[in-house]
């Protein structure tokens, strides 16, 4: 199962204006985990994000280990 880290950082891939961040709560007892584009409000679960293609994360990017080919 995916995790909602790999995703964050990673441009929105609903406006690709902005990157997604962890959606902000007030509620005492959250909701699933969901990733929030600040410039379109858009938001999204795990589920969503790994059906639609994106490019990998910065964080992803910078703390991966290089691929050998």
């Amino acid at each position: 199962m995916a995790d909602l880290r790999a995703y964050l950082g990673s441009r929105c891939p609903s406006c690709k204006n902005d990157i997604l961040q962890q959606e902000p709560t007030s509620n005492r007892m959250p909701g699933p985990d969901r990733a929030w584009c600040p410039s379109c409000h858009a938001s999204m679960t795990v589920d969503q994000l790994a059906a639609k293609p994106t490019s990998a994360s910065l964080f992803k990017k910078i703390f991966s280990k290089p691929q050998r080919t």
